[in-house]
C-alpha cells in the first residue's frame, strides 16, 4: 500500500520499497525454477470457504508449501540465511492411488534446479518489495514422504538453505 510522504514541492503520495521476508525471497526463486507450478507456490494449501484443502487449483501440476524452519541471518551484513521447509504435494481425487511420483518429482526439480548455476542471481519480486539477490540454496535433507488424510493428497518434504540479500 502507498506510505503518506510529500516529496520537497509535490504533495504526491509515494510508494517506498519493502524489504522481503526469507519466505517471499525463497518462494519468488521457487517461481524461477523450470518445471513448477508457478501460480501454486504459497505457505497454505488453498482452502475451499468450509475450510478443507482445495485441490482444484493444483490437482493437474501440484503444490509447493514453503515455510521457515530455521536458520538465521548473518550478525555483520545483511545476508540472510533461512531453512525453509519445502512440501512438494500431489492428489488425485478420482484415484484411490496415492500420488506419490508426481510429488517426489517437484521435490526432485527443486533440489535439481540447487545445482544449475542459472537459477541462482537477481529474482524479481512483487511490489511494493525489494528485489532480491539469490547466492545458494541446497537441500539439508532428503525429501520423506507426508500423508495427509484429507482429499487423497500426499507430499514429499525436504528442508532447503537459501543465502540471499536485498538487491534494490
Amino acid at each position: 500500500p502507498p506510505v503518506p510522504g510529500a516529496r520537497p514541492g509535490h504533495g504526491e503520495v509515494v510508494t517506498v520499497p519493502r524489504p522481503p521476508t526469507s519466505t517471499l525471497a525463497t518462494s519468488w526463486w521457487l517461481k524461477t525454477v523450470d518445471g513448477l507450478p508457478v501460480d501454486q507456490i504459497g505457505t497454505t494449501l488453498p482452502k475451499t470457504r468450509d475450510g478443507h484443502v482445495n485441490l482444484d487449483p493444483w490437482v493437474e501440476h501440484g503444490f509447493i508449501q514453503v515455510n521457515p524452519t530455521g536458520g538465521a541471518p548473518m550478525t555483520d551484513i545483511p545476508v540472510g540465511e533461512p531453512v525453509m521447509g519445502i512440501t512438494c504435494w500431489a492428489a488425485h481425487p478420482n484415484s484411490k492411488k496415492p500420488q506419490w511420483g508426481r510429488a517426489n518429482g517437484l521435490a526432485s526439480l527443486v533440489i535439481q534446479a540447487t545445482y544449475e548455476h542459472r537459477y541462482l542471481g537477481r529474482v524479481a519480486l512483487p511490489d511494493p518489495y525489494y528485489d532480491v539477490r539469490v547466492f545458494s540454496a541446497y537441500p539439508t535433507t532428503e525429501p520423506v514422504p507426508v500423508e495427509h488424510d484429507e482429499a487423497h493428497a500426499v507430499a514429499f518434504r525436504f528442508d532447503l538453505a537459501v543465502r540471499w540479500v536485498v538487491a534494490p
